[in-house]
């Protein structure tokens, strides 16, 4: 642990559900996840490029002795996705909740303590087929 600094990475996955990972020209389409928050820092780099439904992070997030103690959010939403009426998203948007560790006295930080409104920080978008209009057979009798 470096000296008056703590550093936390937070995490995203994708999963998808109703048909295999959509192709585009025979690679995984990817989908872009964005990170926000209010009061605290947010790494340099606030995207994520997803292309398969594997554990991925975000840069750091550097706290320093000023945080010891504080709690920040930040929210992860899917900002490019799938496309297409037939796919939903849920949740919407993942929050991360960041308890800095505490000033342990000698110029350190205990750990941070992350957690997420959604098990396994995961974000599903499922597919469904349209149902077919009903077919209505209509006739006249004389």
């Amino acid at each position: 642990m470096l000296k008056n600094i703590l550093l936390v990475k937070l995490k995203i996955k994708k999963a998808v559900s109703g048909i295999e990972w959509p192709k585009d020209n025979g690679m995984n389409k990817p989908v872009t996840f964005t990170l926000s928050g209010t009061g605290g820092t947010l790494p340099a780099t606030k995207t994520v490029n997803v292309s398969d439904t594997s554990e991925h992070e975000f840069d750091e997030i550097t706290y320093t002795l000023a945080d010891a103690g504080k709690t920040y959010t930040y929210k992860i939403a899917e900002t490019t996705g799938f496309g297409g009426s037939n796919w939903t998203v849920s949740p919407s948007e993942v929050t991360a909740t960041v308890t800095v560790g505490t000033d342990q006295g000698n110029g350190t930080l205990s750990a941070a303590t992350v957690t997420y409104s959604s098990e396994n920080y995961t974000i599903t978008n499922t597919y469904s087929e349209t149902p077919a209009a009903p077919k209505i057979k209509v006739s006249k009798d004389d």
